[in-house]
């Protein structure tokens, strides 16, 4: 517990605005169909972490970093979005920033997601933070 804190503290400045954990421990990666993106990260060894979802919620996102061929995009208030439902080619983003889930899936849809490491018993911390 003292780990956590003393991470915490040392990397959250009040006076402006900061990311914590840092988003150069962003690793997306591509659900399977139907599945959550917290199955996901774990069987990469990773954890989902909900703070990144921000930076993956967009249309180049969707169409360059993941090479998803969309027919359209919609922002909608989805628990799977960012993804593409295989069934219709529709790419969803959230348009309600507190809708972000790790652990929604729904059947046939690729989701995109935010996975960053983690300390073996300290979850809380990525690996270099």
């Amino acid at each position: 517990m003292l780990e956590r804190i003393n991470a915490y503290v040392e990397n959250q400045d009040f006076c402006k605005p900061s990311r914590w954990p840092p988003l150069s421990e962003l690793k997306m990666t591509l659900g399977g169909v139907g599945e959550s993106c917290l199955e996901t990260c774990l069987k990469k060894k990773l954890i989902c972490e909900p703070q990144f979802f921000v930076s993956l919620n967009t249309k180049a996102t969707l169409l360059v970093r993941a090479g998803f061929e969309c027919g359209s995009v919609e922002s909608l208030e989805s628990l799977v979005a960012p993804s593409l439902n295989t069934t219709n080619n529709i790419c969803l983003l959230q348009s309600q920033p507190l809708l972000f889930s790790c652990r929604a899936a729904r059947p046939g849809v690729i989701r995109v997601c935010p996975c960053r490491s983690y300390r073996v018993e300290q979850v809380a911390l990525c690996e270099t933070c």
